[in-house]
């Protein structure tokens, strides 16, 4: 699943995602289960998650499809890309 980005630089380096997932082996497995319910805690991301299992969608393509403002939409799909399930 992914967003067609433009303009923006990787979402993070090597070293941040080793310490990402350094930081996922130590947490209880229950903390990531309650961090994955609330990643899916909005109708919005749902619905992006629901589009994006289909294929590659950019983001005007989807405000239609999701119904909300265009900078709500940059929040949910912040919260996403932030989750770390």
């Amino acid at each position: 699943m992914a967003v067609r980005r433009s303009r923006r630089a990787p979402a993070g380096t090597a070293g941040q995602a080793q310490a990402r997932e350094a930081a996922r082996v130590s947490t209880p497995l229950y903390q990531l289960k309650a961090e994955f319910f609330k990643t899916l805690g909005h109708p919005a991301r749902i619905r992006v998650l629901e589009l994006l299992s289909d294929r590659e969608h950019a983001v005007a393509e989807m405000l239609p499809q999701v119904g909300i403002e265009p900078a709500h939409l940059s929040q949910q799909l912040a919260v996403l890309r932030r989750a770390t399930w």
